[in-house]
């Protein structure tokens, strides 16, 4: 009797969201549903949609494209600068020549608006581990193979730190 009070108790209380419930729009009009990553680790970055910084950019390519398991969501964010103008992100991709997802432009801070996938990276009620706002563009979500969210790295983290926290099972 004591252990299904406590199992209940658990069940009940643990009300986080899940990554896999998530759904998105690429810069193509593409309704991606996460849940099609299951079983992949997936790399979020808000990038400065204004400003994006295309070695980040292409460095998270390069994770992509030599490591099969990593999926890479690139959000431009609208929070970092104040200009009206929206570059050609399709445009920004193909001269890249990036091979990972660019969502819409949305927000991604804390506020009303907060795109459902920023909700739950940055929210402890949704992700279970971390209550973090976005601080800065290109910060790094990691998100693992079950769909937990176990770590957040900024920009200036240097690449070797990037890698050991990418091959965390």
């Amino acid at each position: 009797m004591k252990i299904t009070i406590i199992l209940a108790s658990i069940l009940l209380f643990n009300s986080f969201s899940s990554i896999y419930d998530i759904q998105i729009t690429t810069i193509d009009g593409k309704q991606v549903d996460l849940d099609v990553y299951k079983g992949k680790k997936i790399i979020v970055t808000a990038f400065d949609a204004l400003n994006p910084d295309t070695e980040q950019l292409t460095f998270l390519d390069s994770l992509q494209t030599t490591d099969k398991n990593i999926t890479i969501i690139a959000v431009p964010a609208l929070d970092f600068s104040a200009s009206k103008f929206m570059p050609d992100l399709a445009k920004l991709r193909d001269s890249l020549n990036l091979h990972f997802i660019i969502t819409n432009p949305a927000l991604v801070k804390r506020n009303a608006t907060q795109s459902p996938l920023f909700k739950f990276l940055t929210s402890v009620d949704e992700n279970g581990h971390f209550n973090v706002d976005v601080e800065e563009p290109d910060q790094l979500y990691f998100i693992d193979t079950s769909g937990i969210l176990y770590s957040i790295l900024k920009k200036e983290t240097p690449h070797n730190i990037v890698d050991d926290v990418r091959l965390q099972p």
